[in-house]
């Protein structure tokens, strides 16, 4: 397996953690500590889905740098459905992470349960790593 591989073997099963991660947060009472977390989980788990299109599309000889031109070469390259979507995934992720308040909070919430969950369920399932690592027990998810 070469270094790439390697690479986008790790950060998939970093992103398997983070997915779970994520799901556990939603699974719980709906509070302010709740919602944070998830916001966290969300924040991470665009994190490392931005990050292993990137690798893949270095992977195939593809340079994309910034998370936006990653998700505009990833669509282009059908990696991804929707730039539209992951844009406003990635203005949701800056926001979160540089601001913080009750409204921005809400609204990044209402986002990860109406689409990113599914999104990124649905990008996973696509790029599912090889099956020696989806059997290894700490790395299954429902996500």
């Amino acid at each position: 397996m070469n270094e790439d591989s390697n690479q986008i073997s790790l950060l998939q099963g970093r992103l398997d953690l983070a997915c779970q991660f994520l799901e556990r947060t939603l699974n719980v009472t709906h509070d302010e500590i709740q919602r944070a977390a998830a916001v966290q989980g969300f924040e991470m788990c665009f994190e490392l889905a931005w990050k292993l299109l990137r690798l893949r599309l270095q992977k195939d000889g593809l340079e994309a740098e910034s998370p936006g031109a990653t998700i505009r070469e990833s669509a282009r390259t059908g990696l991804i459905d929707s730039a539209e979507q992951w844009m406003e995934f990635l203005k949701y992720r800056n926001l979160s992470t540089h601001t913080y308040n009750e409204t921005l909070a809400e609204e990044t919430y209402s986002l990860i349960t109406s689409s990113f969950l599914a999104e990124i369920k649905s990008y996973k399932r696509s790029s599912a790593p090889p099956l020696h690592w989806q059997n290894h027990p700490r790395h299954r998810s429902n996500c």
